[in-house]
This record gives C-alpha cells, structure tokens and sequence, in this order.
C-alpha cells in the first residue's frame, strides 16, 4: 500500500512528520525534496502590512451589510 505523508527534514537529518505515523515494521521510503519553508512567523513583515496604505486607506465596511451577507451565506447550503 503506497501512503504520501508530508514531513519536515531538518539540516541536521531530523525527520518531523506533520502526523502520527505508525508502523508495524520496517517499511522502504522515497523521499522528494521539496520547496524549502519560507520563514512562517515574521511578525514584522505583518505589522509592515497592517500599517501600509493599502490598509489605512481602507474604506470602513458596513457592520449590517456584513451580518446580512454572512447569514446569506450561512443559509445558502441548504
């Protein structure tokens, strides 16, 4: 049975896999190497953001417009 499951390989070697992995015995593996991680976690980058133009700017959305869209939404499901 083939099974992809997505890991980390850190510089070291060090394997963190994104689930639990649980296996009755030895098992052979291919690894793909893949786009390395961009650095999740630059607050700066998100404060750099928050104080752009782009959201100074910003018209104020309308607090009704917004509840009556979401409940629009909500109910189109069914």
């Amino acid at each position: 049975m083939l099974q992809a499951i997505e890991a980390i390989i850190d510089p070291n070697g060090t394997v963190r896999w994104s689930e639990p992995l649980q296996i009755a015995h030895p098992m052979r593996a291919v690894i793909t190497l893949m786009q390395p991680i961009e650095n999740k976690g630059n607050y700066q980058s998100i404060i750099d953001l928050l104080n752009s133009p782009l959201f100074a700017n910003a018209p104020v959305g309308d607090p009704v417009a917004m509840e009556k869209t979401i409940r629009s939404n909500r109910n189109a499901w069914d």
